[in-house]
């Protein structure tokens, strides 16, 4: 089995990886975000294009799926966390992406595509689930196996 080897939490990686450069991507580009100046209220940040930050987005999801996977293999997490980070970043990306439902008044659509991404954990927790299982099956016949041969060994 792939053990850990760091005793840092897989949460702080999580933090780290996930939510703070999630909410730097939204704090600095979204047009949400507006600014009191002279009795005026402005976008702090221009109007970006939807394809501009579905693009951004994207790049994000990728970004966080595979450092998840590689933090895995360099054994820093657990095995579920590839898992349910990209799921977690798959939602920030499509809070990213509906953003402009918001100002046509489809604040509904976007509330659906958002539980729609989040319930998204459900068929992740059976894939997981599915994975660990067969990983241990292939890990047990090994050792088994491994025995077995020990035994012969040791008998002749």
């Amino acid at each position: 089995m792939n053990k850990k080897i760091t005793k840092i939490p897989d949460g702080i990686f999580s933090f780290l990886l996930v939510i703070i450069p999630f909410l730097l991507i939204f704090l600095l580009l979204s047009p949400e975000i507006h600014v009191k100046y002279d009795n005026v209220t402005k976008e702090l940040v221009p109007s970006i294009s939807f394809g501009v930050f579905f693009s951004i987005g994207f790049v994000y999801w990728l970004a966080i799926t595979l450092l998840s996977v590689l933090f895995y293999y360099l054994r820093m997490t657990k095995f579920s966390f590839p898992f349910y980070n990209s799921v977690l970043a798959l939602s920030f990306w499509m809070i990213m992406c509906t953003y402009p439902l918001t100002n046509q008044g489809y604040t509904w659509l976007r509330v659906l595509i958002i539980i729609i991404s989040i319930l998204l954990i459900i068929p992740t927790l059976i894939l997981y689930k599915y994975l660990s299982e067969k990983r241990n099956n292939k890990f047990s016949k090994k050792m088994n196996n491994h025995k077995k041969n020990y035994k012969r060994k040791t008998k002749s």
